[in-house]
């Protein structure tokens, strides 16, 4: 590719492509993947993983050979989902943060707070997969006892003061350790950076993409005060907090995932775009091997697919803007063309199924931008959206609905719960009410008698039926009055002839 803009570029001869194919083929066998497929993704299943679940590593690699391998026991409400270990954490850091609120905030937190336990928070986070399902306008009407709202499955749970006080408590980090604005350790995103290190891991360990990656953005509504909340009018969330995400294309499984905080440091953001597609790769541990990832304009330059192939073993493909620097002024005037197939009207009216000569990368690219967009609109199907005033509980929904997702994902995978002959695969509808009922389990935290029961018999006095009723002069409680009726209970006068 020529760098000076005046001279005319004619594009790639045949033979140069030929000759550019089979060295990026030669790099792919050293590297343990074998040659560059081409795929008809017409005749390709969807939920189809078996043909390149294979690790892109040999033993001698970073990656263990069986890090993508399957088990009978797969669970599949755990699998991708947060483990025992993030409860602890959870409950850790909620019982602190709620001991320190009813201590410096006596007046404003009244209610006695019990440390939940594992079973109780993983029955919280259960409803609110549930009330991502089955939407109401307010949190408080899953609780209602109107005939038109009521849903008694949530009240047999759990009560609707504790589930708010939960709601109310939940936090992710240890508050009173907060690095203070000026302090080198300072982050905007600290009351969730342990949370995201947490589930980007999972990410990572749980599931090897396939070749085809795609980086893209993520914007989680919000439209409270914020100093990293972005506007993007073009997005169909215009306000938001903004997420970069690599994801594999065909079945948008998230690799990796990261919140934007703004510049950092107040640098220049020119490289920002750079940046973010490196951390990605490197993040999702899939740098150096041979992977394929598909960008848009934002991030396509010249600079970055060079530095990507040469330096990460990594191809890359993307629109570009017409003004991105060191671009040629005609990038390509000989396309290797391939063949896409569309539906095609004929003169009688009758659609069939044609091949229309296209451009390969453009074939590419749209066979594999979509990855990030796929995960984006299965999250946004059942997100836990309620109201809150705490940006930390939007990113946290979003993401525990992220890992639902991929968990989904590794589901239609199994081997072990392929559907039988005839059956359609699982849907995201039917899954989410399965991981709802997986995590909530028996749990009845509304039946569960607080405290140690009393070893005295109890009186029937405080077991029955007690109602006022007036005898003569004197308003009784009914059960009092037939107990002096019939002499199982001393008067106050009797008392005080005693007492004489």
């Amino acid at each position: 590719m020529s760098e000076s803009s005046d001279e005319e570029f004619d594009g790639f001869s045949q033979n140069e492509v030929d000759a550019a194919a089979q060295r990026y083929n030669d790099r792919l066998a050293q590297i343990g993947i074998g040659e560059l497929d081409v795929v008809d993704n017409e005749n390709e299943s969807e939920n189809d993983f078996s043909d390149e679940n294979e690790p892109l590593v040999d033993e001698a690699g970073d990656r263990p050979a069986e890090a993508d391998g399957w088990h009978e026991n797969f669970n599949y409400y755990e699998r991708g989902l947060p483990h025992t270990y993030f409860y602890h954490v959870e409950i850790l850091e909620t019982d602190r943060y709620a001991n320190k609120q009813i201590r410096d905030h006596p007046d404003e937190n009244k209610s006695p707070w019990v440390t939940p336990t594992v079973e109780e928070m993983k029955a919280f986070l259960g409803l609110c997969f549930l009330m991502g399902i089955n939407v109401k306008p307010d949190i408080k009407s899953y609780w209602s006892t109107d005939v038109m709202l009521e849903t008694p499955y949530f009240s047999k749970v759990m009560k609707r003061d504790r589930y708010m006080q939960i709601m109310r408590y939940i936090h992710f980090s240890n508050s009173e350790q907060a690095p203070q604005p000026g302090d080198p350790n300072y982050s905007k995103l600290y009351k969730i950076e342990s949370l995201m290190n947490m589930f980007t891991d999972s990410m990572v360990n749980q599931y090897i993409p396939k070749r085809q990656l795609s980086v893209d953005e993520v914007m989680v509504p919000w439209k409270g005060r914020l100093s990293f909340k972005q506007y993007m009018p073009a997005k169909p969330t215009k306000w938001g907090i903004k997420m970069w995400a690599i994801a594999e294309a065909n079945t948008g499984y998230v690799s990796f995932c990261q919140v934007y905080s703004g510049r950092i440091n107040g640098a220049a953001a020119h490289g920002l775009a750079n940046r973010v597609v490196k951390n990605c790769i490197e993040k999702a541990n899939v740098i150096g091997q041979g992977y394929h990832i598909y960008m848009d304009n934002y991030f396509t330059s010249p600079t970055l697919f060079t530095d990507l192939f040469e330096h990460s073993n990594t191809a890359a493909c993307g629109t570009v803007r017409i003004n991105r620097r060191e671009l040629p002024k005609d990038i390509m005037k000989k396309n290797p063309e391939g063949a896409v197939q569309r539906n095609v009207q004929q003169a009688d009216g009758i659609f069939q199924r044609q091949e229309i000569p296209c451009p390969q990368m453009i074939s590419d690219y749209t066979q594999y931008m979509g990855g990030v967009d796929r995960a984006d609109q299965y999250i946004q199907y059942y997100v836990f959206q309620h109201k809150t005033l705490k940006w930390p509980k939007r990113i946290f929904f979003t993401m525990i609905e992220m890992l639902k997702f991929n968990a989904f994902r590794l589901f239609l995978a199994s081997p072990h719960h392929q559907p039988g002959p005839g059956k359609r695969p699982s849907t995201f509808l039917k899954f989410s009410k399965a991981v709802a009922a997986g995590l909530i389990g028996g749990y009845t935290g509304g039946s569960v008698r607080k405290g140690r029961p009393s070893l005295v018999p109890v009186d029937d006095r405080l077991t029955q039926r007690h109602l006022p009723g007036s005898f003569g002069n004197k308003s009784w409680c009914h059960v009092c009055h037939m107990r002096v009726k019939n002499n199982q209970q001393e008067t106050h006068v009797d008392k005080q002839n005693m007492a004489v």
